[in-house]
């Protein structure tokens, strides 16, 4: 059985060795620069959609989709 996600959790991970703090809540993961408030958030939903892409058209498909906005 699954535990349902009712409070945010945060684990710090390391990106091109600079440490970055992922939250994952309900509402989505947010990934932002260690010590920095702004950071990229991505609701489920998107993430979801995403990974249909992905599926369908391959993920060179799904990164330019991403990097045109």
């Amino acid at each position: 059985m699954t535990t349902k996600l009712s409070t945010p959790l945060r684990r710090e991970i390391e990106v091109d060795g600079e440490p970055v703090t992922v939250v994952f809540s309900a509402d989505g993961v947010r990934l932002s620069r260690k010590r920095f408030r702004e950071g990229r958030t991505l609701s489920w939903a998107r993430l979801w959609e995403l990974a249909e892409l992905e599926r369908a058209e391959g993920t060179l498909g799904v990164s330019k989709r991403i990097q045109q906005g």
